[in-house]
C-alpha cells in the first residue's frame, strides 16, 4: 500500500485545465506519480476532499503520461460521483496493471 494523503495538495506535478462553456464549469486537475520498482496491480485510489465539495458529476480517471501532461485514458475508477463532505473518498480500480518505474 502506498499513501501520499499527508502531502501538500496541488504539488509541483499538478496540471490544471479549466473549461468554461456555461455554468457549471468543468475543472480538470491532474497530478503525476511514479510507480515503484516492481509491476503492481492498482486496487483503489483514495482522495482527500477539503472544505469544498466536488459536487455532482465528479469522476476520477487514470491516464498515461504524455511528456508531463495527461495522455491516453487507462481507466475511469468507480466511486462516489457527488462527494459533498470534507473526507477521504475511495475509488475502485478494475485492476489496472502499473508497470515498474513509470510516471
Amino acid at each position: 500500500m502506498v499513501s501520499n494523503l499527508d502531502e501538500e495538495s496541488m504539488g509541483a506535478g499538478a496540471f490544471v485545465n479549466t473549461t468554461i462553456s456555461s455554468a457549471p464549469y468543468v475543472l480538470n486537475v491532474a497530478s503525476d506519480f511514479t510507480t515503484g520498482e516492481v509491476q503492481t496491480t492498482l486496487h483503489s485510489i483514495t482522495i482527500r476532499f477539503g472544505e469544498y465539495s466536488a459536487g455532482a458529476g465528479f469522476s476520477l480517471s487514470l491516464y498515461s503520461d504524455d511528456a508531463g501532461l495527461p495522455g491516453s485514458l487507462i481507466e475511469t475508477l468507480t466511486g462516489d460521483d457527488a462527494p459533498n463532505d470534507a473526507a477521504d473518498y475511495t475509488y475502485t480500480s478494475f485492476g489496472a496493471t502499473l508497470e515498474a518505474g513509470t510516471t
